[in-house]
């Protein structure tokens, strides 16, 4: 039994290495043709940044295995609910497009109330690279000391119409989001832009050609 258990666990070991490579191959020419108007969230790139999609909005899924579920709309951040320990296996997590804690209204309708303690992703905490502190500031000011950290606050006061103030309720939550989205972005720094999927494109029709006069 030993031997089947073996080759069992190299082939499992093997699939999950292949499974964090991602190989692209893309060709613009079969993009959908898509306007802002045809998306409610706007348009934003796919994983492997070769074709305009329409951007996840509210309450849609996101996320995922080199973020096939879709990319969250401006003012949303992708929230992983089902957390494990390890940074690199939250980066394939589902998790759902929710809306940033805005600031606090200076006249709340109802009677103000006191939140719990909690935490906020601040300067790379949203798609549009900005993100709100406890106190409601946008962090635009200090987004090079304080970009992609998580942002802890003790008990503040909120109005109940408006978002909690705090997406996450501990610190271990939000590092293991911000790792998942470091990961997660991480993919598209070595993503060719689309002019050169472009190029390549032409290069290949050019070849193929060639290839029929012969």
């Amino acid at each position: 039994m030993r031997v089947p258990l073996v080759l069992l666990g190299g082939i499992v070991v093997l699939s999950v290495a292949v499974a964090r490579a991602l190989s692209c191959v893309c060709s613009p020419l079969e993009c959908d043709p898509l306007a802002d108007e045809d998306c409610p969230g706007g348009l934003t790139w796919d994983p492997c940044k070769c074709c305009k999609v329409c951007a996840r909005v509210e309450g849609e899924p996101c996320g995922g295995l080199f973020g096939f579920s879709g990319r969250c709309a401006v003012g949303l951040q992708c929230l992983i609910k089902n957390l494990v320990p390890h940074p690199r296996e939250s980066a394939v997590d589902e998790g759902i497009c929710t809306k940033i804690p805005g600031r606090t209204r200076r006249h709340c309708p109802q009677s103000p109330r006191l939140s719990e303690p909690g935490c906020n992703l601040v300067g790379e905490g949203s798609s549009s690279g900005t993100g709100t502190d406890p106190s409601g500031e946008d962090g635009s000011e200090n987004a090079d000391q304080d970009a992609g950290k998580c942002v802890c606050g003790q008990p503040v006061l909120w109005c109940p119409e408006e978002p909690q103030p705090y997406m996450y309720k501990t610190r271990h939550e939000c590092e293991l989001n911000l790792a998942a989205k470091m990961a997660y972005d991480g993919l598209y720094e070595t993503a060719e832009t689309p002019a050169d999927n472009v190029a390549r494109a032409r290069t290949h029709r050019l070849e193929s050609s060639a290839t029929w006069d012969d």
